[in-house]
């Protein structure tokens, strides 16, 4: 049995239980670490770092022992070294609690003997779930999504570890967590899906934010016999660098277009309501031209609301969607002073990017990536005013 998918790439059939999924995970991890704990940091990126003693010392089927008193909470597994114990609580298709995250940290620390307690929320969520910035320090999060695609990329470990890698990369096929295997045109939102989340693990500081659209849309009672939703041909997945990754703030973001299969990424901007945008966009559109073209990135300009992607529109609305890709430097000024259709919704995004191909997606989007950080990032996170200062330093 294969799992079911969403057109947006989300899973909503799950093939094994959460517990199976939490013991085959603890197995393969104590396994490597009879080696040592290089494969098990390295699923972790920058969450935790253990030292070469580390054990497992709990799992669902052998529990850490109770706390002297209150609720116990059980933690699905527990790993822990000379200096420290770090228990996870794994989530699939479910939601956090605080009153179980705080018990099981309570409970990490009845255990601890002297050591640094830990506990990590690992979850399907995409981005840092709102309860965890809510929550003590010592609860931290990471996603199975990107704990997998940092076994998929197959990058920073030796030739040790390919054993492990190989049935690891099996383990997160089998339950539904499959890795960027290029851009598939029959399941092009899947296929960008995908290369979204492994693109951000291959660039420190770098996560993904938020998509959009969120989740099918549905046309409004009254222009469609019911409410039957619609499937949108553009799709912006952002990313998460400094900012908070929302589409509607300055951030790196991935934009794709189904029907004509077009992928790119670059810098979003988004003007509408902002007025501050706006005055800089219009004051410096002659120099923000001349340095896109200095830059050779193209400007896609587009209006980013429901009505995207709508095939059927109401007599006399106009459609929604106008991806121009400017090329003159007389246009490119023209749009950046376009106060007139920033203030409505028929150009409220800007995106300053690259294309990519899609045969080569994911070295092509990295690399772009990283050249839009050199053009675009500030001390506070990326920002279209660093274009102008980078040009002026030079």
């Amino acid at each position: 049995m294969q799992p079911s998918w969403t057109v947006y790439g989300q899973l909503d059939q799950d093939i094994r239980d959460e517990e199976t999924f939490n013991n085959c995970f603890a197995d393969l991890v104590d396994d490597s670490l009879a080696l040592d704990a290089g494969f098990l940091n390295h699923l972790l990126g920058n969450e935790v770092t253990f030292e070469d003693d580390a054990k497992v010392e709990g799992t669902d089927l052998e529990p850490l022992s109770y706390r002297d008193e209150g609720t116990d909470r059980k933690i699905d597994f527990t790993i822990g070294d000379s200096s420290k114990i770090v228990g996870f609580e794994s989530k699939r298709r479910d939601s956090l609690s605080k009153s179980q995250l705080e018990g099981e940290l309570a409970k990490l620390e009845h255990n601890a003997d002297g050591r640094e307690p830990i506990l990590i929320a690992i979850t399907e969520d995409i981005r840092r779930p709102s309860l965890i910035k809510e929550l003590s320090t010592d609860i931290r999060w990471t996603s199975w999504f990107k704990i997998s695609q940092f076994v998929f990329s197959g990058g920073g470990l030796g030739e040790e570890w390919q054993p492990t890698i190989s049935r690891a990369k099996k383990m997160f096929r089998e339950f539904g967590y499959e890795g960027f295997d290029g851009i598939d045109t029959e399941e092009f939102r899947v296929s960008v899906w995908e290369l979204w989340k492994q693109a951000a693990t291959q660039i420190d500081g770098l996560d993904t934010g938020e998509r959009w659209p969120y989740q099918a849309i549905k046309e409004p009672k009254g222009t469609s016999t019911g409410w039957k939703p619609i499937d949108p041909d553009w799709m912006l997945l952002t990313f998460s660098d400094g900012a908070s990754g929302d589409s509607n703030e300055t951030c790196y973001a991935m934009l794709s277009n189904k029907r004509s299969q077009e992928l790119r990424v670059g810098l979003a901007i988004r003007p509408w309501q902002d007025k501050a945008l706006q005055e800089f966009l219009c004051d410096n559109a002659e120099a923000l031209a001349d340095r896109v073209i200095e830059a050779e990135l193209e400007v896609v300009q587009f209006p980013l609301n429901w009505l995207v992607g709508r095939k059927n529109l109401p007599k006399g609305t106009k459609k929604a969607v106008t991806a121009d890709n400017p090329s003159s430097r007389e246009e490119l000024v023209s749009a950046f002073s376009d106060r007139a259709g920033m203030e409505d919704d028929g150009a409220n995004r800007f995106v300053l990017g690259y294309p990519v191909e899609l045969s080569n997606a994911l070295e092509e989007s990295v690399t772009s990536l990283k050249k839009l950080r050199d053009l675009f990032e500030t001390n506070d996170g990326p920002a279209i005013e660093a274009l102008l200062s980078e040009n002026q330093s030079q």
